[in-house]
C-alpha cells in the first residue's frame, strides 16, 4: 500500500506561491483551480469527487452531509489508516469534515471553542457592548448564575481575558503544532493517510514578529469589502506576503518530515484570496482567478503524464483513489495520473450565508445585491461570471450555461451554528 499525504495550504494565492514555494519539488500544474472560493465547498469537492452544490456544500449549507461517502472514509475501509492535523474550524467534527479520521488533531483556535454547556463570554460581552466596563461584571454574573457548568465557563472566560490582555499567545495559526505532530506520529511503512490543513495564510494575516514587516491588518472591524477598501492597501498585501513568506518556511519543514515516510505528497490550495482586485479583500465574493486559481503540485515517484491540461480540486479525489488503488467513483473527477482528455471544470459561487447578509445590512448595504450565484469554466483559459456581467470568451458564456443546467444541484439549507463557532468565524473573516 502506498503511503499517501494531502496537505492542503489554506487560502495561498497561486501567484505568491509561485514566488514564495520555489523550493517545493514535484510536479505542478499550472492550470489547476478550485471549485468554490472557500473551505468547505473546496474540500467536499477533494472528498467526494462532485461539485460542492451537488452534495450540496455551500454557503447556504455548511457542514458535510452526514450520508455522503467521504474520500477518508472510503480509505479506511480499504486498510488506510487515516490521520490528520487542521487549524480550519471547518475541516473538524464542527462541520462533520472528520468523518472517517482514526485521529484527526486541532489547532488552537479550534480547541478554544466552548462546548454548549460553557457559558459563552464572548458573544455575552459582544451584544453588551454599550454597557461598558460593567459588561464584564454582567457577564460573571450571568455565568454563576445560570445553567452552565461554572468551573469550565470560568476558566474559558479566565482564557479570553488573558488573550486579549496578551499574557497567553500563539506563535502562529498552528503549523508549529503541525509539525510537532508529524514529527512525533509513528507511521507504518505502507497504508498511511495524512491530511493537513495549515492556515498561515489565512486572515488575520498575522505570523510570528521576526516575519511582520507590517503590523496586522484590520480585517474584520473595517469589512473592507462593504467600506472602500484600505486608505494604503500595500499595508494588507504586505501583510499577506508576510504570512505567506512563514507559510513557505514552516511548510518546508513540514514537507521534508512528511516525506520521509511517505511516498507521494499532494500539496494543493483550497482557494485564494483577493488583496483589492475590483475592490474586493478576502475570499467571500466571486469567483475572479485570484481566488480560484490554485496552486497543486505532486511529490513522489509517480507518473504525471499530462500536467499542462486543466485540473481541478474535483480532480483530487480521483487522484488520491488511484494512488490508494480504491475502487471508487469519482463522479466528476480524472485521476491526474491518467493521460487523458480532462473537459472543462466548474467553480461555484453560491451567494451569502445568513451571517453575511446580516453583515451587509449592518454597514448599510443591500445583501441581494451579493446573494446570487455566479460560475466560472476552467479550460485552456478561465471564463467567469462576477455580480456585473461575464468575463471571458463569449462563446463560453452560453457553454457555462449549458453546463451548470445539466447538473442536479440541490437545493441548500442549514441549521446553522452555535454563537461559540460563529464567534470564532469573525475572527478569521467568515463572518
Amino acid at each position: 500500500m502506498t503511503n499517501v499525504a494531502l496537505i492542503v495550504l489554506d487560502t495561498l494565492r497561486k501567484d505568491y506561491f509561485d514566488k514564495h514555494f520555489d523550493w517545493l519539488s514535484g510536479t505542478r500544474f499550472e492550470n489547476a483551480w478550485s471549485t468554490s472560493h472557500w473551505t468547505a465547498s473546496a474540500h467536499a469537492s477533494m472528498f467526494t469527487g462532485k461539485y460542492p452544490s451537488e452534495l450540496p456544500v455551500n454557503k447556504k449549507n455548511e457542514f458535510f452531509p452526514a450520508t455522503e461517502p467521504s474520500l477518508i472514509e472510503q480509505l479506511a475501509k480499504n486498510g488506510y489508516r487515516t490521520r490528520g492535523f487542521t487549524s480550519n474550524i471547518y475541516m473538524s467534527s464542527n462541520f462533520n469534515f472528520d468523518k472517517g479520521f482514526d485521529e484527526l488533531e486541532v489547532s488552537w483556535r479550534v480547541k478554544q471553542i466552548p462546548n454548549e454547556d460553557t457559558f459563552n463570554w464572548g458573544a455575552f460581552i459582544s451584544k453588551h457592548q454599550d454597557d461598558g466596563p460593567s459588561r464584564y461584571v454582567k457577564a460573571l454574573y450571568q455565568c454563576l448564575t445560570d445553567d452552565s457548568d461554572t468551573v469550565p465557563s470560568l476558566k474559558y472566560g479566565a482564557k479570553m481575558k488573558l488573550n486579549d490582555l496578551g499574557v497567553i499567545s500563539h506563535e502562529d495559526e498552528g503549523s508549529k503544532r503541525a509539525l510537532e505532530y508529524v514529527r512525533k506520529s509513528n507511521f507504518d511503512a505502507d497504508g498511511e493517510f495524512l491530511f493537513l490543513n495549515l492556515m498561515e495564510a489565512h486572515a488575520p494575516y498575522d505570523p510570528p514578529e521576526e516575519y511582520k514587516t507590517v503590523e496586522r491588518p484590520e480585517i474584520n472591524k473595517r469589512r473592507p469589502s462593504l467600506t472602500g477598501g484600505y486608505d494604503d492597501p500595500e499595508w494588507p498585501r504586505t501583510a499577506y506576503d508576510d504570512a505567506v513568506r512563514y507559510q513557505s518556511d514552516m511548510y518546508e519543514k513540514i514537507f521534508r518530515a512528511v516525506r520521509e515516510d511517505f511516498d507521494v505528497v499532494i500539496t494543493v490550495a483550497d482557494h485564494g484570496e483577493m488583496l483589492g482586485e475590483d475592490g474586493a479583500w478576502l475570499h467571500w465574493l466571486g469567483i475572479r482567478p485570484e481566488v480560484s486559481h490554485v496552486p497543486l503540485c505532486i511529490s513522489g515517484d509517480v507518473d504525471i503524464p499530462d500536467p499542462e491540461s486543466v485540473a481541478s480540486l474535483v480532480d483530487v479525489h480521483a487522484t488520491v483513489a488511484d494512488i490508494a488503488n480504491l475502487d471508487v467513483s469519482s463522479p466528476r473527477g480524472a485521476s491526474l495520473l491518467r493521460s487523458t482528455n480532462r473537459d472543462a471544470r466548474l467553480v461555484e459561487y453560491r451567494g451569502l450565508a445568513q451571517r453575511r447578509r446580516e453583515v451587509v445590512e449592518k454597514v448599510g448595504g443591500d445583501p441581494d445585491e451579493y446573494d446570487r450565484d455566479c460560475y466560472g469554466i476552467a479550460e485552456k483559459k478561465y471564463h467567469y461570471e462576477t455580480l456585473d456581467g461575464f468575463v471571458g470568451d463569449k462563446e463560453w458564456q452560453q457553454k457555462l450555461s449549458e453546463l451548470v443546467e445539466s447538473f442536479d444541484f440541490e437545493a441548500a439549507s442549514s441549521d446553522g451554528v452555535s454563537d461559540s463557532v460563529v464567534e470564532h468565524l469573525e475572527d478569521l473573516g467568515y463572518a
